[in-house]
């Protein structure tokens, strides 16, 4: 992480604009992400606000994120500069040479950075250095710098393509059931939803067949499903669709749905159809027409 810093020269005549526009120009191009820029204000009489106020937003219009003003509270107070007065959007690097951390000058609500020293050390660095000290945590200060992942490259890096991952082998599909004619059928092909959803509620994919729907025929009081339905599985199936009836919701049916394709009976067409596709109405059709057919009659397999 690294900063640049404009030491502003308002006593020279040069308009604002232009002092921020040579800064940007020189140091712009090699800003990162996390990188400080900062307008250091020591020189200059008289009203400095407008002045100070155009070349901030100037830069801040340049660069795209908010530079720091730096100052002493005295050089504030003198020149007539405070918080709202050039734009109340910056942070402030107060250099304040006081043995405690000082309360933020005029009228600024928090104290960004206080330079506490001319007279520090640092390894590498010969002779004396200002001393300066953060008031925030590592993320904070990063977010007072230019916007971005800290530590990435400045420049435009196109990432490899990923491998895309192997496909799973299908799993076989069940055997179709028999149909019978579709004279006997309680509830019309068309009238049943297609194609069946998957019970996350999306479209079952290619790898996960969907389980062939034929429309068989009723079975009559005291006979045997033609499709080798027995007495149990019309009870298991009659009894997944009361729970579903009974928790009411989506989720319920869902895990209904899920519950039979993993269960892998011979359930009777329609009413998996219905359960599969959570179509209450159409298995409560399937489920009263076969009652009142005497299923439960049926002998067993």
């Amino acid at each position: 992480m690294r900063g640049a810093y404009h030491f502003g020269r308002p006593d020279l005549g040069n308009s604002p604009e232009s002092e921020a526009d040579w800064f940007w120009s020189v140091v712009g191009g090699s800003l990162e992400p996390g990188d400080l820029i900062a307008l250091d204000l020591e020189s200059g009489s008289g009203s400095l606000a407008g002045w100070t106020a155009r070349f901030l937003a100037r830069l801040k219009e340049r660069a795209g994120f908010n530079p720091l003003l730096y100052a002493s509270p005295n050089f504030l107070a003198t020149r007539g500069i405070n918080f709202r007065n050039v734009g109340g959007d910056y942070g402030l690097w107060e250099a304040d040479w006081v043995a405690t951390e000082p309360a933020p000058a005029a009228g600024w609500p928090v104290l960004a950075i206080w330079q506490n020293g001319s007279a520090g050390t640092l390894a590498g660095i010969a002779g004396r250095v200002d001393g300066d000290v953060f008031n925030g945590d590592r993320a904070t200060l990063l977010k007072y710098g230019k916007p971005g992942a800290y530590g990435a490259s400045s420049g435009s890096v196109t990432p490899p393509a990923p491998t895309p991952a192997p496909k799973p082998a299908p799993t076989p599909a069940p055997a179709p059931v028999p149909s019978s004619p579709a004279a006997s059928s309680p509830v019309g092909q068309d009238e049943l939803p297609t194609p069946p959803k998957a019970p996350n509620g999306g479209s079952m994919a290619s790898s996960d067949p969907t389980p062939v729907v034929t429309t068989p025929d009723v079975p009559e009081p005291g006979v045997v499903a033609e499709a080798g339905v027995s007495t149990s599985e019309w009870k298991l199936a009659l009894g997944y669709l009361a729970q579903a009836f009974a928790l009411g919701t989506a989720d319920a049916a869902n895990a209904v749905s899920e519950a039979v394709f993993h269960q892998s009976v011979s359930i009777p067409a329609p009413l998996l159809q219905a359960l599969v596709n959570v179509e209450f109405a159409a298995a409560f059709v399937v489920a009263s027409y076969v009652i009142s057919r005497g299923v439960r009659k049926l002998g067993t397999k």
